[in-house]
């Protein structure tokens, strides 16, 4: 008896702590539901794809205890440890796969204060301009880390320099460095970086994969753990972490097998099984076969009638004609299943039965061995995700594969292509492709290798603004703030900035209010005003917008985490200055209700000099910007609540003193009055 799969459900909310997801608040009508319930009902191994976390460039205390968890000392950890403390700067050089980050994360910790902050230094500037690396950000006694392990020779150089002429303000603070870096590019290095390299070992790897399987909750006994050191040998840190991962999904998967049997298929999964593949494949040489062995590949654990779909598709895509036989002449899709290594479950899903090898080296032998069937794959996938036979789970699973398969052969622009004609559809159309869309995207913006380019192609759509869909423009907007931001914030900001001069009111609107929501992180705000610094001068009403929306000056007068005001940092203070300047060059109307924040600011601020000081030098010597801004600080006024009047007067009268004092008119109003 054919027991009923439960149905996947559109389309509700998936929530993840604090209740649903939004793109957008409800009063614009730009809310986007991802990943809703039937997420759950995703492969585990694409489940733990979808959660993988966004690490932000701020480390916080309690953001290592993942890294504590799995962490095991190096031989000579201790010798690092004192090198780190006494030289506050530590190359860190090893073999891919040594474990150099999580060193390098754990010595960190052990030199911060309580109460201090590790910080990632990420390139954060576009199209490889002058390096941003955000030193001029830093605080007291800041643990920082800089991963140029993939960076080639002369991108480590430039990355390097930029921090040598920093490296005053990191000893003024008392910041620790750790650096890491390739074995082949450490022995390049010169003085004076050449004299902190240290080489790492990897540490024992039978101990690093025990606390890998703890934290995924995999029970084992010593003896079991034994049995794996021989398989052990040659492997890396990640494909530890990897290793436990697979060993935890074959759990979920059979929770009555046992621990060698779970190993031993995650050990398979890992592997590099090329040979394998390859001669199980020449021994099924029929398109027919080789059709549907793809589309069960890619839709392992879905249904049976999205795999016969998707089959039909792909011979459609390929052009290869149905056998001429009439249909009840035809082998039963279970049957044709069984024969090429597949097999039906009792929910009538598509189970791969071999355990020789694993469905994953499958599709990378698709992907790996035949290039001619890359664009044509890319074809099939764009069509098939909007077949009505496949669920939202389908649709899933189908686009995260074919994700995945680009980042390996080094083929993101296959992604992009595909997330591209989808954009291009109406706002109804791509609705239920939202799901896809951002699942897509993360995956590519989250790759080592491709994430530059994800971001590149991320600017050019937000500078598109008619011919893509407004959901898809909005979607944009929730991965600047979920996905870019953390890292690369001054990306985020650059392509949100775009988003918001969107010609479709949700997206422009939700764009602001994403740029204010991030805005309130300091490190944020700087930026904010460093850019409008340079943007203001075009003259664009949207930009004064930001600039009153996100610059908020009770923000700005805040000490509460850092202990002063970013007002009264010179840099930042300058820089709003010219903001204000540029704003001032527009009609009063344009800035006259953005400047009643500041006034209020100032009048509910024990430091209302910084605030009124900062205004009058803005307005410098312009009579009719002096003029202006005495108009709408007393138009203000007129417009506070009676009990906050006597103050707003009082106010206005040190507002006007201070611009006829910037323009020696003292003897144009009596002492205590305004003119």
């Amino acid at each position: 008896m054919t027991t009923t799969a439960p149905h996947d459900t559109p389309w509700r909310p998936y929530t993840r702590g604090d209740g649903q997801v939004h793109v957008g608040g409800d009063n614009h009508g730009t809310t986007i539901q991802l990943f809703g319930a039937w997420g759950d009902r995703l492969p585990v191994e694409l489940r733990r794809m979808l959660q993988e976390p966004v690490t932000p460039r701020l480390l916080r205390q309690d953001t290592f205890s993942l890294v504590e968890k799995t962490f095991v000392p190096p031989p000579g950890y201790s010798s690092l440890r004192n090198a780190l403390s006494s030289n506050r700067t530590v190359v860190l050089s090893g073999e891919p796969g040594t474990g150099r980050r999580t060193t390098a994360l754990m010595l960190l910790r052990s030199v911060l204060p309580d109460d201090g902050t590790c910080r990632e230094l990420v390139d954060d500037s576009d199209d490889g301009m002058e390096p941003e690396l955000g030193l001029d950000e830093l605080e007291e006694n800041d643990g920082l880390l800089l991963d140029l392990s993939s960076a080639t020779a002369e991108s480590a150089d430039r990355l390097l320099t930029a921090v040598q002429r920093k490296r005053q303000d990191l000893d003024e603070k008392r910041c620790h460095l750790v650096v890491l870096l390739s074995r082949d590019v450490s022995v390049r290095l010169s003085e004076p970086w050449s004299r902190f390299v240290r080489t790492l070992e990897p540490p024992p790897a039978l101990q690093v994969l025990a606390n890998h399987l703890a934290v995924h909750g995999v029970e084992h006994s010593e003896a079991e753990l034994d049995g794996l050191v021989d398989k052990l040998a040659t492997r890396r840190m990640t494909d530890l972490a990897e290793l436990a991962a697979f060993a935890a999904v074959e759990r979920d998967r059979d929770p009555h097998g046992t621990f060698e049997k779970w190993t031993r298929h995650a050990h398979t999964a890992v592997s590099h099984k090329a040979t394998e593949v390859s001669r199980w494949f020449d021994s099924h040489p029929s398109g027919h076969d080789r059709a549907l062995i793809l589309s069960a590949a890619m839709l392992e654990g879905s249904s049976t009638d999205a795999v016969w779909e998707a089959r039909k598709e792909l011979r459609r895509t390929v052009q290869f004609a149905e056998p001429d036989a009439p249909p009840l002449e035809h082998q039963g899709l279970s049957g044709h299943l069984d024969t090429v290594g597949f097999e039906v479950d009792g929910y009538r899903r598509v189970r791969f039965r071999r355990t020789d090898f694993h469905h994953r080296h499958v599709r990378d032998y698709f992907w790996g061995d035949h290039p001619e069937l890359r664009e044509p794959l890319r074809r099939w996938v764009e069509r098939l995700v909007r077949h009505p036979a496949l669920t939202p789970t389908d649709r899933l699973t189908l686009t995260l594969r074919f994700t995945e398969q680009c980042l390996a052969i080094d083929h993101p622009d296959h992604v992009v292509s595909v997330v591209a004609a989808w954009a291009r559809l109406s706002d109804k159309d791509v609705e239920d492709l939202l799901d896809c869309v951002h699942a897509m995207l993360r995956a590519g913006l989250l790759d080592e290798r491709h994430g530059a380019y994800f971001r590149y192609r991320i600017r050019e759509w937000a500078r598109r603004g008619t011919d893509l869909s407004a959901r898809f423009h909005s979607l944009l907007v929730r991965l600047c703030a979920e996905v870019i931001a953390p890292l690369h914030p001054a990306q985020a900001l650059v392509r949100l900035r775009h988003l918001a001069h969107h010609p479709d009111p949700d997206v422009s609107e939700y764009a602001l209010d994403t740029l204010d929501e991030l805005a309130r992180e300091r490190l944020f705000l700087r930026r904010v005003v460093h850019k409008l610094g340079e943007e203001l001068g075009k003259q664009r009403l949207r930009d004064v917008e930001l600039f009153f929306r996100v610059v908020d000056p009770r923000r700005l007068l805040d000490s509460r985490e850092h202990g002063r005001p970013l007002l009264t940092d010179r840099v930042v203070r300058d820089q709003l200055i010219d903001c204000w300047r540029l704003v001032q060059r527009h009609d009063l109307d344009v800035w006259e209700g953005g400047a009643y924040s500041w006034f209020t600011a100032a009048l509910d601020s024990a430091d209302r000099d910084s605030v009124l000081a900062l205004l009058v030098q803005a307005a410098g010597e312009d009579g009719l910007a002096v003029s202006r801004l005495e108009h709408a600080a007393r138009t203000w006024v007129r417009s506070i609540p009676d009990d906050q009047r006597p103050g707003g007067r009082a106010l206005l009268t040190e507002l006007v003193h201070r611009l006829d004092a910037s323009q020696n008119l003292h003897f144009l109003a009596p002492q205590g009055e305004p003119r």
